[in-house]
């Protein structure tokens, strides 16, 4: 069976690809980035590190984020 990927028609307000998200629910520790409207998770926090900037992530809604479809994990290369 083939896969298929989901793509958000839109964004929640103030959210565009390339911007790092994480929930406002603070016990959810999963950062993601934001690529071609899906969330792509990072693999752990110290891939999120080395790909940006703490000062870049923006925190939105439990359910805004369960609004954004899940792209491929984001691993270190």
């Amino acid at each position: 069976e083939l896969a298929t990927s989901r793509f958000a028609e839109t964004l929640p307000e103030d959210i565009v690809d390339g911007d790092n998200v994480a929930s406002d629910d603070f016990t959810d520790k999963n950062i993601y980035k934001i690529v071609n409207s899906q969330k792509r998770l990072y693999s752990d926090i110290g891939v999120f590190y080395a790909d940006s900037n703490i000062l870049s992530l923006k925190t939105i809604t439990k359910t805004d984020l369960n609004s954004i479809p899940e792209g491929e994990i984001i691993e270190w290369k």
